[in-house]
């Protein structure tokens, strides 16, 4: 596969993908505008697949690309070429000297990680530019409303919200949201109140779902609730 140039991706392997039906991963560097390093994998439906639509997975802080489970080749086995991203701290992708603790409030650093990856899948082979998707939990979510809010993408979704730091991140730009689907849980009512607060910021389409009987928060809402793979796949599907 060609390195993009804005975000370059080297295999670690290359030549690692084998021949064989069914989703198939590769593991990759991409490399950030400011001189980072960014750990990521890339899911296909097939080797040798080049769907036009793509799908940007941004996971929690202080978690690995695994809270994601196998929600990555559920997408790919859709139809869409995944990208799965480690902002940069610990765990993961290349640390920072400083605390990890201020990432959730730099308005710049997280956003040059989502560009990284959004700008990969963008000169990937056969991908319609338009047709891209970010999908975040936790502080990833709050990372997909900002993409989003600035036209970076088509649609997304956003597990756990944060709506102030939603504000935050955006450094005092106004948002322009719209296509977003918003997801919580009953038993973890700030990020319910954040999604329903962020669902009227929003013009259509979009969607606000609060999942009962659990507490679970970001990526763990799709093992404790697999019936919200099957809704973020319907949200894809129509909008993307």
């Amino acid at each position: 596969m060609a390195a993009p140039s804005a975000a370059v991706a080297e295999a670690e392997n290359p030549g690692a993908v084998a021949e064989r039906p069914g989703p198939v991963l590769q593991n990759f560097k991409v490399a950030t505008e400011d001189g980072g390093t960014l750990d990521a994998e890339e899911w296909l439906p097939s080797a040798g697949a080049t769907p036009p639509a793509g799908v940007l997975l941004v996971r929690s802080l202080g978690r690995t690309r695994a809270e994601w489970s196998d929600f990555p080749s559920t997408l790919a086995k859709a139809g869409y070429r995944v990208l799965s991203i480690d902002p940069r701290e610990k765990p993961g992708s290349e640390a920072l000297p400083e605390d990890s603790e201020w990432l959730p409030s730099d308005p710049q650093l997280g956003m040059r990680d989502v560009a990284a990856g959004l700008a990969w899948l963008r000169r990937a082979p056969g991908t319609d530019p338009s047709r891209l998707a970010v999908i975040g939990s936790s502080y990833g979510a709050d990372l997909a409303c900002v993409a989003i809010g600035r036209g970076l993408v088509r649609t997304g979704v956003a597990l756990s919200p944060s709506r102030d730091r939603v504000h935050l991140l955006a450094a005092g730009t106004p948002l322009h949201l719209q296509s977003l689907m918003l997801l919580a849980t009953s038993g973890d009512p700030g990020a319910e109140a954040a999604a329903r607060r962020l669902s009227l910021e929003t013009k259509n389409p979009k969607q606000v779902r609060i999942l009962t009987r659990s507490s679970a928060q970001g990526a763990a809402i799709l093992v404790s609730h697999p019936e919200a793979a099957g809704l973020i796949l319907d949200w894809l599907h129509r909008t993307l």
